[in-house]
């Protein structure tokens, strides 16, 4: 395999991953959205929801990916091998290598010859069917473990797994900002401003300070929002005086933040009880109440694809 593009001399760039395949799970507990859907269940508020679901569950699935993965290896492998198709492949392998024989050996096969190897090969095939039931019996020896510390040596895979948490994280918060943007439409009906303090504001007029601190200035969110800030306009580079902001949620080598699979969970877990504690004020202000869970959709209901 070759190595990553990285130039001889000059700059060079830390990344990270977590080597714990136990981190690499669903990000929200299944029915993936119920709690969430359950908090704006038939008011104004379910559109807005429906939007952060959808992403945040687009989040959830590409950062349980590489788990995926290696959880599927054992059980494939074991399907594969139980399959009558195994011993068709078998057959067609050996009758191809017969075939090949001559050309690999720069000894093309007369007919004579090309007639014994295929007799050759029928006869080996019973005899490796014959084994086919104990082989069968037996169980698969690879688990899930060996199965992702196999993928954890590929360069390829670590350098996708560095790019899906990146896409999680930030997925997270553009959902979030989304969402507490799409609930000011509602409350103001008016378009909120999109520079950072003018946003702040609208939230102040909308609700008041309290609300501000907790879903706007509170530390994870400000952090969080300066990793998307550089990731969208500064290739993951923070600015001098952003590190030690960041670093509250995210740890960073020098000034990249270092994204991994512990930084995103712990991403969803201070954005989703701000989620709920944001609808809850916005629906107390509205004057509504959701319909009681029995009625709730989950993510499978609503977000068809």
């Amino acid at each position: 395999m070759s190595a990553p593009a990285t130039p001889p001399t000059g700059p060079k760039r830390t990344v990270e991953i977590c080597h714990d395949l136990d981190a690499y799970a669903a990000l929200l507990p299944n029915p993936f959205g119920r709690e969430l859907f359950a908090a704006t269940n038939a008011t104004s508020l379910d559109a807005p929801m429906l939007d952060l679901v959808h992403a945040w569950r687009s989040a959830s699935d590409s950062h349980a990916l590489p788990g995926l993965l290696a959880r599927s290896v054992p059980e494939g492998l074991h399907a594969f091998l139980k399959t009558d198709r195994t011993r068709d492949l078998l057959r067609r392998a050996l009758m191809a290598l017969a075939e090949r024989a001559g050309i690999v050996s720069n000894l093309p096969l007369n007919g004579m010859q090309r007639r014994a190897l295929r007799r050759e090969v029928d006869r080996i095939v019973p005899a490796i069917e014959r084994e086919w039931p104990a082989a069968e019996a037996r169980e698969v020896q690879i688990s899930i473990e060996e199965a992702w510390q196999m993928y954890l040596t590929e360069q390829a895979f670590k350098s996708a797994i560095v790019g899906l948490e990146f896409f999680a994280f930030t997925t997270l918060y553009f959902a979030y900002e989304t969402y507490i943007a799409q609930v000011l439409r509602v409350v103001t009906k008016h378009e909120p401003p999109t520079n950072a303090n003018g946003f702040r504001e609208s939230i102040v007029a909308a609700f008041d300070v309290a609300a501000a601190r907790d879903h706007w200035d509170a530390a994870p969110v400000r952090a969080a929002r300066i990793v998307r800030n550089a990731h969208v306009h500064r290739a993951d580079r923070l600015r001098a005086n952003e590190i030690q902001d960041v670093e509250v949620l995210v740890p960073c080598a020098g000034d990249v933040p270092l994204v991994t699979a512990i930084q995103t969970r712990r991403l969803v877990d201070e954005l989703r009880p701000r989620v709920l504690t944001f609808t809850a004020i916005t629906l107390a202000k509205l004057g509504e109440t959701p319909r009681p869970e029995s009625d709730t959709p989950t993510d499978e209901d609503a977000c068809a694809t």
